[in-house]
């Protein structure tokens, strides 16, 4: 119950961060395309098949898509417990004092790191009851070996292979931590070699299936980012290390002096160990060195992050239990003594920092800001299309019910897709709808935005758009253009007005795509905007869109003689609106808005009529 109160503390606070909603959109993604993209990904898949059916159930910002952390960081209190009895169990007494089982839990409950990620809608908090299962079923299996069973029961078996294998399918530096568990069991009952390898191998039987599907995306990333080994600079690696440790201890806002308390605790415990007691510490030895390890060399191929040494904490945890029982069996002033420390040194953390959810946070945003703004500007039948499925999941977890559905082109980091898949996808999803709405994070700043927007440009109608932070909104009407109709008209400056396509008809609420065709009969000596009107029978402007050609991309001054230009207008016609709509173009000054002159003396260009009709 302490566990479970401290990780519901503030579980919604916190806005949404950005890895959330990366993992709110493959939990939305068909199984298909969710299997597809974390094959390329840098995490496996099962966190986000778990997730799929919670999010199914019910939608409550921010509290909802973190209560399966929580309720896994709850899970490993109980079976911290259940751990460390079997790992320390009394060789000849068959059980374990309850003062280790009890002292174990109270580290995994109050644990600062398991706290901070069962607030967070990630994989890290699943993997700890997982690497805490295998602990409990490879500890029975050494326990049933040295007590000479033949034919133990299968329970402890299935849960060390379950345990195993559901870990490598969560994340996949829980390797690291279950190839040294596997080397403390070893350790701790050598004789019992032939069942962990026959359990080893069951789970890496159960992993294939996954290691064939991601393993060559993987093996390239890995070989495109490595640095040769030779060239790995040794004081580099020894301040991974170094971030490594404070992290697994998740020391943040305590500093070191909450590592060297810890570090004390076990040391003194260990001074008073027996033999046995003392080889049996590799479980907390081992997986902690190779996680360390394996985080410093992986920042090679990835990078280096505080969250990645989770998968050692929960062994620190047991140690921790173990040492802090072992003083207070030995002499029960100096067990008190050590918990005290215990909680004092993670008190700064587990008081504030481990609810701020700020570790590793280097831009904020706002996760609400685009659901907000699609609900003001948008219509329900409008499909909106991202770059990128960290914004795709924020927004489907803060859009209303009647809310424009989404579609992906996911051309940004972390998963950076061939753009003729992105741009095929959203075309094809595109296709029902009368409006886009693309939704560029950075803009084009990666070919494959660049590519998305070309798409959208050369074959949609630009409407509208706008930056909000460093995330670029752009709005498209998708409709037909109609027939080409010459047009011919000459304005004052050089440019021509060679034809004109636009919507025969529209709906209200829908939109009139215009297509222009530009042509320079001289070199113009200035940039003019096109303006694209549309009035109603008793003249009043209903519609408009106004850009620089060629979506903002060709002012007239860019204009070389005789070369043709098409340019896109999209126009949204208001849901009151009916009848006839009369079409106007023309060009006019960025500054003043004074319109340029015809050579007829006119300054707009009247095209024709388009009919609203319900």
């Amino acid at each position: 119950m302490a566990g479970f109160g401290l990780r519901m503390h503030a579980l919604g606070d916190v806005p949404l961060r950005w890895d959330e909603g990366w993992s709110i959109a493959l939990a939305t993604v068909p199984v298909r395309e969710a299997l597809r993209l974390t094959a390329l990904d840098v995490h496996p898949p099962l966190y986000y098949l778990l997730l799929a059916p919670w999010m199914a159930l019910a939608r409550s910002p921010e509290l909802w898509p973190r209560l399966p952390s929580a309720m896994a960081g709850t899970l490993a209190v109980p079976l911290a417990a259940a751990a460390a009895s079997a790992w320390w169990r009394r060789e000849g007494r068959g059980h374990a004092t309850q003062t280790v089982p009890i002292a174990a839990a109270a580290a995994t409950a109050l644990a600062p790191a398991f706290v901070y990620y069962a607030g967070v809608t990630r994989m890290y908090a699943l993997t700890t009851p997982l690497l805490l299962l295998a602990t409990f079923g490879l500890a029975r299996m050494g326990a049933a070996r040295a007590r000479r069973t033949r034919c133990p029961a299968p329970g402890p078996a299935a849960a060390a292979a379950l345990g195993t294998a559901a870990a490598l399918y969560t994340f996949y530096y829980t390797a690291f931590a279950l190839a040294g568990l596997y080397a403390a069991a070893l350790v701790a009952w050598p004789r019992a070699w032939r069942r962990y390898v026959a359990t080893g191998l069951g789970a890496a039987l159960a992993y294939l299936p996954w290691l064939a599907v991601a393993g060559p995306a993987m093996a390239t990333r890995v070989a495109q980012r490595t640095e040769p080994a030779a060239a790995l600079d040794p004081a580099a690696v020894a301040a991974l290390l170094d971030d490594g440790l404070f992290a697994a201890f998740f020391a943040y806002r305590a500093g070191w002096p909450a590592v060297a308390v810890a570090t004390a605790v076990m040391a003194a415990a260990l001074l008073l160990a027996r033999p046995r007691q003392a080889g049996r510490l590799a479980v907390v030895a081992l997986p902690t060195a190779l996680v360390l390890v394996g985080a410093a060399a992986g920042s090679q191929a990835h990078m280096f992050a505080p969250r990645y040494t989770i998968v050692a904490t929960p062994f620190l945890a047991l140690g921790l239990g173990w040492a802090a029982a072992r003083l207070f069996e030995r002499r029960r002033a100096l067990g008190v003594l050590a918990a005290a420390a215990l909680v004092a040194g993670a008190w700064p953390t587990l008081s504030g920092y481990a609810y701020t959810r700020e570790a590793e946070v280097s831009d904020a945003y706002d996760p609400t800001e685009l659901a907000r703004a699609m609900q003001d500007r948008a219509a329900p039948a409008d499909l909106v299309a991202f770059n990128v499925l960290s914004l795709a999941g924020a927004y489907e977890l803060h859009r209303q019910p009647d809310a424009p559905a989404w579609t992906y082109g996911q051309v940004w980091d972390p998963v950076r897709e061939p753009p003729a898949a992105a741009i095929d996808r959203v075309a094809a999803a595109t296709r029902d709808h009368g409006r886009l709405w693309l939704v560029l994070y950075r803009g084009t700043a990666s070919p494959g935005s660049a590519a998305l927007k070309a798409w959208a440009d050369g074959s949609l109608f630009p409407a509208d758009g706008w930056w909000t932070a460093d995330t670029l909104v752009m709005s498209y009407v998708n409709a037909p253009a109609g027939s080409p109709w010459p047009v011919g008209a000459r304005f004052a400056d050089g440019a021509r007005l060679v034809a004109a396509w636009w919507s025969p008809a529209a709906r209200p609420g829908e939109g009139i795509g215009v297509l222009l065709r530009w042509r320079a009969a001289r070199p113009i000596a200035r940039d003019g905007r096109v303006f694209v009107h549309a009035y109603d029978a008793a003249g009043s402007l209903v519609a408009q869109h106004d850009a620089y050609p060629v979506a903002d991309s060709r002012p007239p001054g860019t204009w070389p003689p005789g070369e043709t230009l098409e340019d896109r207008h999209g126009l949204v016609v208001p849901a009151s609106a009916r009848g006839a709509l009369r079409l106007v173009v023309g060009l006019y000054e960025p500054d003043g808005g004074a319109r340029w002159a015809l050579e007829d003396g006119a300054d707009a260009v009247p095209l024709g009529t388009v009919m609203v009709t319900p």
